[in-house]
């Protein structure tokens, strides 16, 4: 599933539940335990099995014998992302630019020629008061970017 918040990067949502044990004669401060495979006891979380729904999970708690254990379902939502060719630092620089900047510098970092676009489509001291904004975060759009994006690589010189 894909998250689309407004103003917020994309991420990829990934929902499941697992089935954690706790035994009753043990103390809370050991590693937690949680039902793996073929109902094997007492594997990471990595490697617990993942249902799908928190019904499934209750059909399959159902089926264990109680034996001294009490058994929680836990549900886990693995985010990965944000969904970006950028890596964090430039994603971090682009969050503190004001929304117009930041579109030209997100051009400028892709390797728009973004001095040409502006004299022939705005006026030139549009350009000079986008060039002055972005110098304030290191973004001289004078010159071409030297940044290479990876899946960029292949297209440059």
């Amino acid at each position: 599933m894909m998250i689309d918040k407004p103003g917020k990067p994309f991420y990829y949502e990934n929902r499941y539940f697992v089935i954690r044990l706790h035994r009753r004669d043990q103390d809370s401060v050991s590693a937690p335990e949680y039902i793996g495979e073929q109902k094997s006891r007492g594997v990471s979380r990595e490697n617990a099995r993942q249902y799908s729904s928190a019904d499934s999970a209750k059909r399959a708690v159902a089926q264990f014998k109680q034996c001294g254990m009490l058994f929680e379902i836990e549900e886990i939502v693995d985010r990965r992302g944000p969904i970006t060719p950028f890596p964090d630092f430039i994603n971090d620089l682009l969050e503190q630019i004001p929304s117009p900047y930041c579109l030209v510098a997100m051009e400028w970092y892709f390797g728009g020629d973004i001095k040409n676009y502006f004299l022939t489509s705005f006026s030139k001291s549009s350009y000079y008061r986008y060039r002055s904004k972005l110098l304030e975060f290191g973004i001289d759009i004078s010159k071409k970017s030297d940044v290479i994006l990876l899946g960029q690589e292949t297209y440059c010189n």
